[in-house]
Order: structure tokens, then C-alpha cells, then sequence
């Protein structure tokens, strides 16, 4: 009991920290978009997909070989230091080949494969923050597995605040020397809060008592821990270079379905760096609630449970989606409410509209990852994966030139469909789950279109509100009518006898009517 109370209370800690890092990032996101506009965000937004490609290649799966070295050492099978030991020099290795390649790539990337001058300086100043990326990831491996996740969200939220304060700094300063001094200083403030992050962490670490466990000295090597991270990097590589493609064919795909590159820039800025972030804000939930199932579903697949994995299944897949659609829906009613906050006139409420669609689907493939990989099938997870970014990439490379930015909103929501497809047939087919389409869609979206009528008419009555108010107040009767709605549906159901039960209730009768009968009585009499 204790030992599912810390792993609930740690997940809690996460979804807080992540929600609250989210809260503050669209927020300032949308001081970002006003004060360079939607062709910085855009040339930003192209920079950094070139960083996260760089970033997975300098992490190369440590955190993963982190927390599995780390916790078999707390179990007795080798050195907690000797196993941090291995995984820093792990880090410090790829952190410094990934600097390497693009500090003196920079050029050739910026010029030749993302085809705007502009983003070199930004590159060289990414590549210096690599390798305190590699090292803060590999404590924040050691945190996982000795339990204290509440240092690693201590240690995102130093990084986050300073951030902030750097970004908005150093904006005053560069910005009026152009958008590419903007962004400049935008990547210049992430890197020095990250390699402030790395000093916070190592602080914990020093602390920390757990490091002195194990057996001093022996078991592990580095042999085991590449055994571990590697393959898992191995696939991070190819889904990771899939999407840094895609993200470089955007732009140019624009141009060529005739939009000149200022234009192009900012209707992809739009689109990536306003629309999904907000999409993706409330996916904090349906990422703690999917990392809790690995565990659960594992412990049952064990076992042999297969009722129990079934039933967690059901029960899984129905509270996302239930949780899904609302969110799906409260995004429809009010996109347009949250472009007028967060980006005004910028035209991001129509593809937060668009793409609400997507929600369900995409938190429904997150928790059924993370079933995937508790039945021991991450590999058929990382096919699927690999599969939807080189579909992607394929589309936008023949359909952006012909239709524009239109077609890459179309892509996102049909490769996202056919990955959770492939996903939620695979897990359906390993669990035996059953999902009922009326309870689990039908339902769930009657009871959010009603609520947010509803709630679009009283709020009316409170126009008079701040426009940041007015939007909070109505998602929060959404929220609390749809839950109550949920509630009810749920009750009455529950009350109301299935035809099982009424079958039951049918045959005890007559059983009754059997025994209340004098022959039946006799015959049930034991002889003397």
C-alpha cells in the first residue's frame, strides 16, 4: 500500500509540474508571438526542430539506462555510484559528439537544410547547452529510480523560471536588431537556464543518501547500460530525424505552393507554434495516467491475470476518452475565445478548432502505449511510430506543395488516426477488451455538446467580465456541468438493471417458484 501510495503521490507531483510548466509556456508562448510575431515564432519554431533532433541524440536513451541501472544497484545487484559513474561519462560522450556535429554544422544546416541564413547563430548557441541537456537528463534518471521525483520537479521549475526571466532579458536587448536576434535571444536564454538546471541537479545529487547504496564497487558496466539506452536511442534516432525532415519540408513546401517566405514562415508559426501547444496542453493528464498503467499492467501480465488486464484495459480506455472529449469539446466552443487571449488576430483559433478533433485520439494512442509496454510490446509501439512519421513525411513532401498549409493540418489528423488504428487494435487484440462505442464516444460527446450550449447561454449574463476571466469561468462550468452529467449517466445506468441481471432476477423466480412447490420441498428434504 505504501509502496502505490509514494507511486501515485510522485505521479501527482508530475502532472502538477507538468501542468503548471504547460500553464506558464502557452502563456509565454503568447508574449513570444507578440512581441516578434507569427514570422519570428515560425523562424523559431523552425530552429528548434533541428534542437530536438539533436537533443534526442544527445540524451541517447541515458535516462532510461539511468533508472534501470540505478534501481537493480538499490536492489543489491551492483554500486549506485558506480552506476552514475558509467551513465555521466555515458552522457558527457554523446553530449559532446552531439555539440560537436552541430556547432560545426551549423552552417551548412541552417543555409542549406532549413534554407534561412538566419538560424546559424541560434544553431551554434543550441549546441553548447547539448551537453548539460545529456548530463541534466541522466539525474534526472537517478531521481526516478531512487523515488525522489519531487527533485526533478523542483529542478524544471528553477529551469523554467529562469528562462523566463533570461528570455525576456535578453528580448529588451536584441530584438530591435531584428528576428534573428529575437530568436537569438529566445535560444540564449533556454541555454543558459539549462546549464544553470545542470548545477541544480548536481546539488541534489550530493546530497542525496541513495548514491551511497549497493554494493560498493562492483556489478554493472558499460556494456550493460549501452545494452539498454542504446536500443531505445536506436529508435528515437529515426522517428526523431523523421519529424526534423517533415518540419524542414514545411516551409519549403509553402514556398512552392506559392507563398513568399515571410508568409510561409508565419502560417507555420501559426500552426506550430501556437495552435499545438494549446491542443497538447491538457495531455499533461493522459501522460501521468499513462505512465501509472505500465506498472499496473505489467504487475497483471505477470501474473497471468488476464481478467485483471482486461478490466484495467476497459477501464483505462473509457476514463481517457471520457476525459478526452471533454477537453475536445471545451476546445471547439472556445477557440476562438482562446486565440483572442493568448494570439490575437493571428487566425491560431481556427486550427485549435480543427485540431480539437484530434484530442481524444491522441490521448486514447498515449494510453494505449503505455498498455502496449506493459505487455512487454514497446517494439510494436515504436514500428507504429516509426511508420506514422515516415507516412507524414511522405504527405507533406507530395501535398503541401499542391494545397498549402491546409494539407498539413489534414496530415496531422490522418496519421494520427491510423497510429492510434494500429495501436488500439493491437491492444484490444493482446487484452480481449471490449469497448462499447455508445459509453465510450457516443455518450461522452452528447454530454459536452450539451454543456457547452448551456454554458455559451448563461454566460451572457457575465460579459462584463476581463476577457481572461470570462474564458476561465465558462471552462470551468463546462468542466463541473459535464462532470456532473457524467456522474449522472453513470448512476443511472448502474440502477437500471442490464439483461443479465434481469435474466438473474428471472430465473431466481423461478428457481423460487421450484421450490415453493410440495413436491419440490419433499425432494429437496434430506432422507432420515
Amino acid at each position: 500500500m505504501n509502496k502505490a501510495r509514494k507511486f501515485l503521490t510522485d505521479a501527482l507531483i508530475m502532472t502538477a509540474v507538468s501542468l503548471i510548466i504547460r500553464t506558464v509556456g502557452v502563456c509565454f508562448n503568447s508574449y513570444i508571438t507578440a512581441r516578434i510575431g507569427s514570422e519570428g515564432m515560425g523562424l523559431y519554431t523552425l530552429i528548434t526542430s533541428v534542437y530536438a533532433f539533436s537533443v534526442t541524440f544527445a540524451t541517447s536513451g541515458i535516462n532510461l539506462g539511468v533508472t534501470r541501472t540505478v534501481a537493480e544497484a538499490l536492489a543489491g545487484k551492483g554500486s549506485v555510484k558506480k552506476a552514475m559513474a558509467l551513465s555521466l561519462a555515458y552522457a558527457a560522450f554523446f553530449g559532446t559528439l552531439a555539440f560537436s556535429v552541430l556547432f560545426f554544422g551549423a552552417e551548412l544546416i541552417g543555409t542549406t537544410l532549413l534554407g534561412d541564413v538566419r538560424t546559424v547563430k541560434s544553431i551554434r548557441v543550441f549546441a553548447v547547452s547539448l551537453p548539460f541537456i545529456a548530463l541534466s537528463s541522466c539525474f534526472n534518471g537517478y531521481f526516478c529510480a531512487v523515488r525522489r521525483t519531487w527533485k526533478n520537479g523542483a529542478a524544471m521549475l528553477f529551469e523554467q523560471a529562469l528562462k523566463i526571466y533570461l528570455c525576456a532579458a535578453l528580448l529588451t536587448v536584441l530584438m530591435p536588431s531584428g528576428i534573428e536576434y529575437a530568436c537569438l535571444a529566445l535560444v540564449l536564454g533556454g541555454a543558459l537556464a539549462e546549464s544553470a538546471s545542470v548545477v541544480f541537479a548536481l546539488a541534489f545529487y550530493l546530497l542525496d543518501k541513495s548514491k551511497k547504496h549497493g554494493k560498493s564497487g562492483s556489478g554493472g558496466s558499460m556494456k550493460y547500460l549501452i545494452s539498454i539506452a542504446f536500443p531505445v536511442a536506436l529508435s528515437a534516432y529515426v522517428r526523431s530525424a523523421l519529424l526534423t525532415v517533415e518540419h524542414m519540408l514545411i516551409p519549403r513546401g509553402l514556398k512552392r505552393h506559392g507563398l513568399d517566405h515571410a508568409t510561409a514562415l508565419a502560417s507555420y508559426g501559426v500552426l506550430q507554434g501556437m495552435a499545438l501547444p494549446v491542443v497538447l496542453y491538457p495531455a499533461a493528464f493522459s501522460t501521468a495516467f499513462a505512465s501509472l498503467l505500465v506498472p499496473e499492467i505489467t504487475e497483471r501480465h505477470a501474473s497471468g491475470d488476464e481478467k485483471g488486464v482486461k478490466r484495467l484495459t476497459e477501464r483505462a480506455i473509457y476514463s481517457i476518452l471520457t476525459f478526452a472529449i471533454c477537453a475536445s469539446g471545451i476546445m471547439t466552443a472556445e477557440a476562438y475565445n482562446i486565440e483572442a487571449l493568448l494570439y490575437p488576430d493571428t487566425g491560431a483559433g481556427h486550427y485549435v478548432r480543427t485540431l480539437a478533433v484530434l484530442v481524444p485520439v491522441m490521448y486514447c494512442d498515449t494510453v494505449c502505449d503505455g498498455i502496449l509496454k506493459g505487455m512487454g510490446k514497446q517494439v510494436y509501439s515504436m514500428g507504429v511510430n516509426i511508420f506514422d512519421a515516415s507516412l507524414s513525411c511522405m504527405l507533406v513532401a507530395l501535398l503541401i506543395p499542391r494545397h498549402g498549409i491546409t494539407a498539413y493540418l489534414y496530415i496531422i489528423i490522418g496519421c494520427e488516426v491510423v497510429n492510434t488504428a494500429l495501436s488500439l487494435s493491437k491492444v484490444l487484440e493482446i487484452t480481449k477488451a471490449r469497448i462499447d462505442p455508445l459509453r465510450g464516444v457516443a455518450l461522452p460527446f452528447s454530454a459536452i455538446f450539451v454543456c457547452t450550449v448551456a454554458v455559451n447561454a448563461v454566460s451572457l449574463r457575465f460579459t462584463a467580465l476581463p476577457d481572461g476571466a470570462e474564458l476561465f469561468l465558462r471552462i470551468a462550468l463546462s468542466v463541473i456541468a459535464y462532470s456532473a452529467l457524467i456522474y449522472l449517466l453513470h448512476t443511472l445506468k448502474k440502477a437500471l438493471p442490464t439483461k443479465a441481471k434481469r435474466g438473474t432476477i428471472k430465473d431466481n423466480r423461478q428457481k423460487g417458484r421450484k421450490t415453493n412447490d410440495p413436491d419440490n420441498r419433499r425432494k429437496a428434504q434430506p432422507c432420515a
